[in-house]
């Protein structure tokens, strides 16, 4: 079991890596870093983004670079999709618990650091749909960019 920890406690801080490489790349247009991204980053479906978990974070700045035309980069955009459908009350794939009141609750105890990440992931999210003209797909539901920033 040690070992199962150690391998995701490693895939999760190369999704951090990747997600500082993004803003390296971004900053100075130099190829290895994008390349670095393209050759370490592990993709993963994600219904959460947390202090331990970030790959949703990642995935979704890695969106910004897909749509500028990097197309190896498809796969970062599918999953971050894959997180507004399992987050998005409208969705049919919606698996987090809202309250009442509209908030994300996952767990008792520190669920402010889950309200807050998908609040910043969905506003992010969306400005980036707006920008690039796009929806999410979920099955047979599309969910809007003013959807995506109205839940955020």
């Amino acid at each position: 079991m040690e070992n199962a920890h150690s391998t995701a406690h490693i895939q999760a801080s190369m999704m951090n890596y990747c997600g500082l490489q993004h803003g390296l790349y971004k900053a100075s247009r130099k190829p290895s870093y994008l390349k670095y991204i393209t050759d370490e980053a592990v993709p993963a479906n994600v219904a959460e983004f947390n202090w331990d978990l970030k790959y949703a974070g990642a995935q979704i700045v890695l969106s910004e670079l897909f749509w500028e035309g990097h197309k190896e980069l498809q796969n970062y955009k599918e999953h971050a999709d894959s997180y507004i459908c399992s987050n998005h009350p409208d969705s049919p794939y919606h698996q987090v618990t809202i309250t009442p009141g509209g908030m994300v609750h996952l767990r008792d105890g520190a669920n402010s650091q889950y309200v807050t990440g998908t609040a910043l992931l969905f506003s992010v999210y969306g400005d980036l749909l707006a920008r690039n003209k796009q929806v999410v797909q979920c099955g047979d539901k599309q969910i809007t960019c003013s959807q995506v920033l109205e839940f955020s």
